[in-house]
């Protein structure tokens, strides 16, 4: 899967796939810090400064960004689905769908430049000279990326492990078969033999998936859920219908898992987040010492702050 089909598949699920059938959602519970975190950045900025958040996904930073009453902001995505939510969110933002590697931008665009956990994706110091080129003289770059052994990367590791725990049970696939049989011999198509093998193929792997629901695994309860449903409104429901429920939580999961390796393979270790910074300095910036961002005194950090000015 492409890096823009991945995420186009990311913001489409956030938007349109009901709660139930979401995976668990990440950092939510550091939301509020964050805005406070980018209203601390942006408060004394003029209203008139010309903003650029990279990799905006639906637009936090940018809401935060139009709340402060700032006139001139832009969302770029490589995601069109996340562009559509930016725009959704936040009335009178522009939106651009693009790589960040072919943004339609001239040099020093921009008076901020901003990202929270996105430019990383597409490689950090890949993109240095592509961030360096969007900043206006005494502009700055400000930048939330996320760090290796932070508090997001544990969840993330631990949604991957929910992610393969589901897909190595099996289920899918003979539930599939099963609900096949069970239809064909509805219909005088099969025989009581062949699903009996139908329904004995999938004793193990539905019995494996009740243990991981009550283990409190989201998926697996909305996946024997939907399973026992199906089974008593077959009559009226028509097995394509069934099937394509099964295909579409079977590549849901594979995605998030995708997504899941891509966030651990994207995050920074400080020498990493630094040698981003020592990249900008080429291109003509200052840059100040990285530091961790910690919303949650008790909690790990679960960022790197990066911060570069162009100099006049």
């Amino acid at each position: 899967m492409s890096a823009q089909n991945e995420w186009q598949t990311y913001w489409r699920g956030r938007n349109d796939v009901p709660q139930d059938r979401r995976h668990r959602l990440l950092g939510d519970k550091y939301d509020a810090e964050l805005d406070a975190f980018w209203r601390g950045v942006l408060s004394g900025l003029p209203e008139s400064t010309r903003m650029v958040d990279l990799a905006c996904g639906s637009g936090a930073t940018v809401k935060a960004a139009l709340a402060l009453g700032f006139e001139d902001v832009t969302g770029v995505d490589i995601s069109p689905d996340a562009i559509e939510m930016l725009k959704d969110n936040c009335p009178g933002a522009k939106g651009v769908a693009a790589p960040l590697d072919e943004m339609p931008f001239e040099d020093g665009a921009f008076d901020l430049v901003t990202s929270q956990f996105g430019f990383e994706y597409a490689g950090a110091l890949d993109r240095a000279e592509d961030i360096a080129s969007l900043v206006a003289a005494d502009g700055q770059f400000v930048a939330l990326v996320h760090m290796q052994e932070g508090g997001i990367a544990r969840e993330c590791e631990a949604a991957r492990a929910e992610a393969q725990a589901f897909d190595e049970i099996g289920f899918i696939p003979v539930a599939q078969k099963f609900f096949k049989v069970l239809t064909q011999r509805d219909v005088g198509l099969s025989n009581d033999q062949a699903l009996n093998d139908a329904m004995q193929a999938q004793d193990g792997p539905r019995s494996k998936l009740v243990e991981l629901g009550h283990t409190g695994h989201p998926l697996a309860q909305h996946a024997i859920q939907g399973a026992g449903w199906f089974f008593e409104n077959r009559a009226n429901t028509p097995l394509t219908e069934i099937i394509d429920w099964f295909e579409t939580i079977d590549r849901e999961n594979k995605a998030h898992m995708a997504r899941m390796e891509g966030m651990l393979s994207a995050a920074l270790s400080k020498a990493e987040a630094e040698a981003f910074l020592t990249k900008l300095e080429g291109q003509g910036m200052d840059t100040e010492t990285v530091k961790p961002f910690q919303p949650f005194e008790t909690e790990p950090p679960v960022g790197w702050i990066l911060r570069a000015r162009r100099r006049d």
